[in-house]
């Protein structure tokens, strides 16, 4: 025999206590073991926040960057920031990873034997920025690695098509730590240019596309 208990509110009998149902307590607020010793989720009152007990492997949000801007850059042997897709993410949680990925809907470089370079850096709050690792093994251009290569045209409409720069950051960063991800690309030589989300050519027929940044933060 099944039987229902209907009602708006269960309240606990001793403050500071929580309500366990079916194992599951309900306590401040928030959502955990009959323990205590694992919290799911809280919420402060104006929002939802993560709590220790998430399980590793769960994502916990995704944030996103999209830009059409075309993109010719005289960047020489210099690695250079397309900043218009650096994005950053806030840690829902201490010590997570951040899956990053960038797309590039075109881009190529222009110039004689010039081939061309890409790599993602992030820096912490306000500090320096410092290469995602890991990364590509040779040293180019006295103390630069990448992550991808960016094809030297041959002919003057050619372009990479849909390359992307995929990493995984493991961090050690407190809750609430702001991440950002920015995208450099650079030419094997000093006269070297790279051009984004175009062609060479730019004809009025020729590529004009899309760049993106995916940040996913995953719980550890």
């Amino acid at each position: 025999m099944t039987s229902e208990v209907k009602t708006n509110t269960i309240s606990e009998s001793s403050s500071g206590s929580g309500v366990t149902i079916d194992g599951v307590k309900l306590k401040d607020s928030g959502i955990e073991s009959s323990s205590g010793s694992r919290v799911l989720a809280s919420d402060s009152g104006s929002a939802w926040s993560w709590g220790s007990g998430i399980p590793s492997g769960s994502v916990l949000q995704v944030v996103t960057n999209t830009d059409n801007t075309e993109v010719a850059q005289a960047t020489g042997d210099t690695p250079w920031n397309y900043s218009q897709i650096n994005t950053a993410i806030t840690l829902k949680k201490a010590n997570s990873k951040i899956l990053v990925q960038f797309n590039f809907g075109a881009v190529v470089s222009q110039d004689t034997s010039n081939i061309g370079y890409a790599k993602i850096m992030y820096k912490i709050g306000s500090g320096s920025y410092s290469d995602v690792t890991p990364i590509g093994l040779n040293t180019v251009n006295g103390s630069s690695k990448h992550h991808m290569a960016v094809n030297l045209t041959q002919s003057n409409y050619q372009v990479d098509a849909g390359s992307s720069m995929v990493a995984v950051q493991t961090t050690s960063s407190a809750k609430d730590t702001v991440l950002t991800f920015a995208p450099y690309f650079w030419a094997e030589g000093s006269g070297g240019d790279i051009f984004i989300n175009r062609s060479f050519r730019d004809g009025s027929e020729d590529f004009s596309t899309l760049s993106s940044c995916t940040l996913i933060e995953i719980a550890t």
